[in-house]
């Protein structure tokens, strides 16, 4: 008899202790705060530019108490958008945590609270995350206008980190980046192409017309077959609800068009300086349709598929169905990533008027948390219960009408009065490269001033003015 009870304990052992193991296990589960980590960051890119958030070519969005290795706007005003991105952290505070964020391709420009920093590396060790500061006087002094203080109104956790305490992380990165999008046609209709690695989530266009704005959206833009698909995001990272592909999608009062032709990419037109200003030639009138214009044979060029976009009709400025069609629409996409209501007010605040009310047109397109954490990857110890990551991308100088706009530039380098001429030059200043077929052919014009410009703009972009 007591043999079998001893044989019996013995064979409860096991079980036992994996009893009391899942008991451990569980306390340990209940003891680990539960926090969520929000990321969001505008990328503002520019074919021009090898960079995203070029240092050369933005202002720093920081305040003064900040480091920053970018230039300050001071008291000019806010001709151009900044770069920024910010990490906020909602739920249980968290005694010790570490943070390790790095940028691929490279380089952070400024951060708040100061991290242990290299160029491409930033860590925060020792950190803590609290729900209530004692003293306001351990937050940094912003005056009561700078966009700091817009962002302590919301309800995440502070961040304390030495003796400086935020509540959030500010910071801001320059990335080696490429346009990924390719537009042609409008503009009534585009045809979009996808020539990057990842696809693009809520692709907007914002063409400013004389009778109106006019706007097109598009829910995503595929990759190419070929392409790596860097789209599938992990299980918990909060990302939107991935919809059924369709052949038409109702936006608004106009229709969106999307047709997939894998086998035909949209074709390039080439800019060549005798198709677009032929020598002491007057250019065609502004604004005229790009059908009547000769076209590059369709080529097989890498991308993915060719979209379509139809755009809205033009509306006024005041209009209310044109806010409808931008800032709210614009919220609705950024609150169904996972941000919540305060983070997309403050994006808003920061990036409507380069998005919405530019004299140029703007794409905006998104990507997802997975093609972020691949550029910007990001580490925290303990991990987070739940991570959102969303960057967004404003890019200019891509309409594929911009060649007229070149060309207009360059006659208008010989207008009589002087603030004319000096504005077309900033602007053709600013296209770069962009420009550089139509700047050759212009050295050969009949107006001394326009040669004359031409030849400043050439050798500015360390390029040759020999005429021949």
């Amino acid at each position: 008899m007591k043999r079998r009870l001893r044989q019996s304990a013995f064979c409860l052992l096991p079980v036992c202790f994996a009893v009391a193991l899942s008991a451990a296990n569980l306390a340990c589960a209940q003891a680990e705060p539960a926090f969520e980590l929000h990321d969001w960051s505008a990328w503002l890119a520019d074919p021009t530019l090898e960079h995203a958030g070029a240092k050369d070519h933005f202002f720093s969005a920081m305040p003064g108490v900040v480091d920053s290795t970018r230039f300050r706007r001071g008291g000019r005003g806010p001709e151009s958008p900044e770069p920024l991105g910010m990490l906020t952290f909602y739920g249980d505070a968290v005694e010790d945590i570490e943070i390790d964020f790095r940028v691929d391709d490279g380089r952070f420009m400024a951060h708040w609270p100061a991290a242990s920093a290299k160029s491409n590396r930033l860590r925060w060790i020792e950190t803590a995350l609290i729900e209530q500061v004692e003293d306001a006087a351990q937050l940094a002094f912003v005056s009561e206008d700078h966009w700091f203080q817009q962002a302590r109104q919301g309800d995440a956790l502070y961040v304390r980190s030495d003796a400086r305490t935020e509540r959030f992380i500010a910071y801001d990165a320059e990335l080696q980046y490429t346009v990924p999008i390719k537009l042609a046609g409008g503009p009534d209709v585009y045809q979009v192409q996808n020539i990057g690695p990842a696809p693009l989530k809520d692709v907007f266009i914002c063409l400013p017309t004389p009778e109106g704005r006019r706007v097109g959206w598009l829910d995503e833009l595929p990759v190419g077959e070929s392409a790596e698909n860097a789209a599938s995001a992990d299980a918990d990272v909060a990302t939107p609800a991935a919809k059924e592909p369709s052949a038409e999608t109702q936006t608004g009062a106009f229709r969106l068009e999307v047709r997939l032709a894998p086998g035909q990419a949209v074709p390039p037109v080439p800019l060549r300086a005798a198709d677009v200003f032929p020598a002491d030639q007057e250019s065609e009138p502004a604004g005229s349709p790009v059908e009547n214009k000769p076209q590059a044979q369709p080529t097989a060029t890498a991308g993915g598929p060719e979209v379509q976009i139809s755009m809205s009709p033009p509306l006024a400025q005041d209009a209310p169905r044109l806010t409808e069609l931008t800032e709210t629409e614009m919220a609705r996409r950024l609150l169904a990533t996972g941000l919540n209501q305060h983070e997309v007010d403050l994006i808003l605040a920061r990036y409507a008027q380069a998005m919405f009310h530019s004299d140029e047109m703007v794409v905006v397109f998104r990507y997802d948390a997975a093609t972020v954490e691949g550029r910007m990857p990001l580490v925290t110890y303990p991990e987070p219960a739940r991570t959102v990551r969303v960057a967004l991308v404003i890019a200019r100088n891509i309409d594929p009408q911009i060649g007229d706009d070149i060309r207009n530039l360059v006659q208008q380098l010989g207008h009589p009065k002087y603030a004319q001429r000096q504005s077309a030059h900033e602007r053709l200043a600013e296209l770069g490269r962009l420009a550089i077929p139509v700047l050759r052919a212009a050295l050969k014009h009949s107006d001394p001033e326009v040669v004359y410009r031409a030849e400043r703009l050439l050798l500015a972009q360390n390029e040759s003015i020999d005429a021949n």
